[in-house]
């Protein structure tokens, strides 16, 4: 058989498919693909995270932004300033002024008598911002002389404060009184400047005078 036979033949058998068809009413079946539609592009788009959203608004709104950009500056300007002060704290700390040691001053008057002249030597003993220790008074011609406990000894930065307790002696009987000292460390830290006043009815002189290192 020839190929012009053949496809005679072909042509000759789907004239009859067809006529069976349309005889019997039969409808060729339709294949359906079962792969979903794609999504439109639009629809993709929409899906926008929050933050996506939020940044398109900011981006949208000037004023927003600036107030964002001016708040996150103060809130950076505000921890540096924290950790700032802190780190200068703990510099401080560490540089506190250690007076542990022996202080003597030169021969001093005694403002009520003339006659009495002395010198004080100061004993401290230091424990971070707190202060002990003795200070204690030598005539002019003894080596001893008599000491008073410091009570409530500070030091902070340069300043130096505590005061002595006593008993004095007059037609009236004895009386306690106290002693307050206050004084300023020099930039070599070898001198201390005092200035000292009691609490006497009859007293309040002030007394200032230089202690330096012994």
């Amino acid at each position: 058989m020839s190929g012009d036979d053949l496809s005679a033949l072909c042509d000759r058998l789907d004239s009859v498919l067809q006529h069976i068809r349309h005889s019997c009413n039969i409808t060729p079946p339709r294949h359906r693909c079962c792969v979903p539609a794609a999504k439109p592009i639009s629809t993709i788009m929409a899906r926008k995270t929050l933050f996506d959203k939020l940044l398109a608004r900011i981006k949208n709104n000037p004023v927003v932004a600036s107030i964002l950009v001016v708040g996150t500056i103060i809130i950076a300007v505000s921890t540096f300033t924290d950790a700032a002060q802190k780190l200068l704290g703990l510099i401080i700390r560490e540089k506190t002024i250690d007076v542990t040691g022996k202080w003597r001053t030169e021969v001093l008057t005694n403002p009520y008598d003339e006659t009495e002249r002395y010198t004080l030597l100061f004993d401290f003993v230091q424990h971070g911002d707190t202060i002990l220790g003795t200070v204690r008074e030598i005539d002019v011609g003894e080596s001893d002389g008599f000491a008073k406990n410091i009570t409530e000894g500070k030091i902070k930065n340069n300043v130096v404060s505590f005061y002595t307790q006593g008993e004095v002696t007059s037609d009236n009987g004895t009386r306690p009184y106290k002693e307050s000292y206050s004084g300023i460390i020099g930039k070599t830290k070898s001198e201390i400047a005092f200035e000292r006043l009691d609490n006497l009815p009859e007293g309040g002189v002030p007394e200032r005078w230089v202690a330096k290192r012994n």
